[in-house]
């Protein structure tokens, strides 16, 4: 347990300098530019704004890399998990839409013979099978 916080936080930790570094130049590069004047500002505007968004995404997708070397070296992923994938969706907190335990969710909207869930039973648990 202990050694999962402490290569948790050490990953955390690695992160925050990349964000860190990466926001200070962004920073730094938004405001020399803007403090030039110049013809037509929201047009230059709009190009800072596309290159911090673009280098701001490319830090994003350095920190999912950490992350992604992190459960390599942990063995936190499951077996035969991509790696990458498995960090993104960690990592933005989408959750695992293609992973559902027991049952379908839309069920009843893919195939309308399919029952649908009773009252009083929920759509994401696994229902128990009826009794012969």
């Amino acid at each position: 347990m202990l050694r999962q916080l402490l290569v948790g936080a050490g990953a955390s930790t690695c992160n925050i300098v990349v964000h860190a570094l990466v926001m200070t130049a962004v920073v730094r590069v938004t405001r020399t530019v803007g403090s030039q004047n110049v013809w037509h500002p929201w047009l230059l505007l709009i190009f800072v704004m596309i290159a911090a968004v673009s280098i701001l995404m490319l830090a994003h997708t350095s920190e999912v890399i950490v992350w992604s070397l992190t459960y390599a070296a942990a063995n936190a992923a499951p077996v035969g998990a991509d790696l990458v994938y498995f960090a993104f969706v960690n990592y933005t907190t989408l959750g695992y839409g293609d992973v559902i335990a027991g049952v379908r969710v839309f069920r009843c909207a893919e195939d309308p013979r399919m029952p649908r869930p009773q009252a009083g039973r929920s759509a994401f648990r696994p229902q128990s099978k009826p009794k012969h």
